[in-house]
C-alpha cells in the first residue's frame, strides 16, 4: 500500500523573517539618509516634528535642521495668559540657514499676546519664500494684530515670493511706507478677514512687478481702491466684499 505523499514545503529565510512570528526588530525609518528624514519632518506640525526626536537616538537632533516651520496650532486660553516662549524657544533652536516655508496660524484669547514681531523677524532673517499668518481672537473677531514694522521696512522681504494674511492688520504703522527693495519678488497676495487701507493695496501694485495673484476676501478699510500699476502682471484677481462694512466701496479697474 502506497504512503500518502507529503505536501511539499518550501525553504526561504529571508520570507522567514518578514512573518509575524519573527518581526523585524529593526528601525528601518532612522536608517533612512537625512535628506529624507527631513523631507518627512516637513510635512509634520512643529510640535509634532519635536516629538519625533523621542523615537530613536538618531531622531533626537534631525528636527532643528528642518526647513519647514509650522505651528498650525498655537497654545489657547480664552481668558487666561498663554505662555508662548516654547514657540520662541523652538524657533532658536533651529539651525537651518533659510526656510521655504513659515507658518503661524492659531486663535488668541483675550488676554494673549504672541510675540508676532519676534516671529515674523525670525521667518523673514532666514530668506523665508512662503509665508502665512493668521492670528484670530476668538472673542473679538474684529480685533487683529498688527504686523511688525520690519514687514514693511526691511530688504529681507525681497526674497518673499507669497505671503497669506488672516485677521491681521495690514496697514503700515503711521509714518511708514513700503521702502527699499522690499517685496521686489512677491508673485501672490492673499488676506482674509484683515484690517487693510486702500494706500496699502496701491503701493503693493506699484512696488510688486511680479505680482500674478491678488485675493480680498472680506477685508475692512478699503473705500476706492486703484488696482493699476505701470507694469501690472496681474494673472487672477479675487475680491469678496465684506457685507458687515457699512462703508459703500467702489472698484476701479
Amino acid at each position: 500500500m502506497k504512503q500518502p505523499r507529503r505536501p511539499k514545503t518550501l525553504s526561504y529565510p529571508h520570507l522567514q523573517q518578514a512573518t509575524p512570528s519573527t518581526p523585524d526588530q529593526r528601525d528601518r525609518i532612522s536608517e533612512l539618509p537625512d535628506e529624507i528624514l527631513h523631507k518627512i519632518l516637513s510635512f509634520l506640525p512643529m510640535q509634532m516634528s519635536v516629538q519625533t526626536s523621542v523615537l530613536s537616538k538618531r531622531r533626537r537632533h534631525l528636527w532643528i535642521n528642518t526647513q519647514v516651520v509650522d505651528f498650525h496650532t498655537l497654545p489657547f486660553s480664552p481668558r487666561k495668559s498663554v505662555d508662548y516662549t516654547p514657540i520662541t524657544r523652538c524657533l532658536d533652536s533651529l539651525e537651518s540657514p533659510s526656510f521655504p516655508s513659515f507658518t503661524i496660524v492659531g486663535h488668541i484669547g483675550d488676554n494673549s499676546h504672541p510675540d508676532v514681531r519676534r516671529w515674523v523677524d525670525f521667518a523673514l532673517s532666514k530668506n523665508v519664500h512662503t509665508l502665512r499668518i493668521g492670528l484670530m481672537h476668538l472673542y473679538f473677531p474684529d480685533k487683529s494684530s498688527r504686523l511688525p514694522r520690519s514687514l514693511f521696512s526691511k530688504k529681507r522681504t525681497q526674497s518673499l515670493k507669497d505671503l497669506f494674511l488672516s485677521c491681521v492688520n495690514f496697514k503700515p504703522p503711521r509714518g511708514l511706507t513700503f521702502s527699499g527693495p522690499g517685496f521686489a519678488s512677491l508673485k501672490s497676495l492673499s488676506s482674509t478677514y484683515c484690517k487693510l487701507a486702500d494706500s496699502t493695496v496701491e503701493l503693493l501694485l506699484l512696488k510688486c512687478s511680479d505680482l500674478g495673484i491678488l485675493v480680498v476676501n472680506n477685508c475692512t478699510g478699503l473705500q476706492n481702491v486703484n488696482v493699476r500699476g505701470p507694469n501690472l502682471k496681474l494673472k487672477q484677481f479675487t475680491f469678496c466684499w465684506n457685507v458687515f462694512d457699512e462703508v459703500e466701496e467702489d472698484l476701479i479697474l
